[in-house]
């Protein structure tokens, strides 16, 4: 992964790109009309979805699996008065599918890493210091340990001092440099305002689409993914991913207004055909 054409490419990117790829063949799938699209390519949405898929599991990064399947749930949901029939439930049928598949094939898997998760808050409540990687407690320890310290960024946050303080701070915990959440960085970096200004960028598509009284819910369910995503680790800051995260909400914003027309235009030709 880190390898990838001779670079250091994180794997938490690498996993964002997948889940927000997903979604938008998800979306492609649920637009797509047979009068006026070719057949073909029904046969290529349905491939990249289950491919993508396919590489997002292998990731094993939480974080991108659980913000596709809540961007996955608002897609649904946003969209699901506009939905013909056939298409409400072959999207039920998808996700139940997608459950079956992880319950009967991976739930070993599932077992482990939850016993795994029990075994590390247990350490954690010790005091054990020592865990590392990508692991949700070692997260969870992190935001714990920058919370300790709300007094000295709360307000006005760190600046310039930042990276001096918090190799203080993690200096027994192993392997860390950063909060792995790209919100509570933005905090300890420029305070309230750091945070204000971070938090806009996911919120000014919302407040134009409220203003404009033209919602998408395609771009409800970018937005939902990217959140939940950025909660995890530092999207928003890795020079991999911040480009592409911050190029996505400013089409969230300039364009909210087109996506909606067309899933409107779309859905709504879909259920009069479906009608007749």
């Amino acid at each position: 992964n880190m390898g990838f054409w001779g670079g250091y490419f994180y794997l938490e990117p690498q996993a964002c790109y997948l889940a927000i790829s997903a979604l938008l063949s998800v979306f492609l799938l649920l637009t797509f009309n047979r009068e006026q699209d070719r057949k073909w390519r029904l046969v290529v949405y349905s491939i990249m979805l289950l491919c993508l898929l396919f590489f997002l599991s292998l990731t094993v990064t939480k974080g991108a699996i659980i913000a596709f399947v809540l961007g996955f749930l608002t897609l649904g949901i946003c969209s699901w008065k506009m939905l013909s029939w056939y298409r409400k439930w072959l999207l039920i049928g998808f996700a139940c599918l997608g459950i079956g598949v992880g319950i009967f094939s991976l739930s070993g898997v599932f077992s482990a890493r939850y016993n795994d998760f029990k075994s590390e808050l247990l350490k954690i409540t010790q005091g054990d210091v020592s865990l590392g990687g990508g692991t949700t407690s070692f997260r969870l320890m992190l935001w714990k340990e920058n919370f300790k310290h709300i007094d000295e960024f709360g307000i006005w946050g760190l600046g310039v001092y930042k990276k001096t303080c918090t190799e203080e701070w993690y200096k027994n915990t192993p392997g860390a440099n950063n909060a792995h959440n790209s919100f509570i960085e933005y905090w300890v970096s420029g305070g309230i305002l750091g945070l204000c200004f971070i938090f806009y960028y996911f919120l000014a598509p919302i407040f134009r689409m409220r203003k404009q009284n033209s919602w998408s819910a395609l771009v409800v369910a970018i937005i939902v993914t990217l959140f939940v995503a950025n909660n995890s680790c530092v999207l928003i800051i890795l020079v991999d991913s911040a480009p592409f995260v911050i190029l996505l909400l400013e089409l969230c914003f300039l364009y909210a207004v087109k996506f909606s027309e067309f899933e409107k235009s779309s859905l709504t030709k879909l259920q009069i055909d479906n009608e007749r």
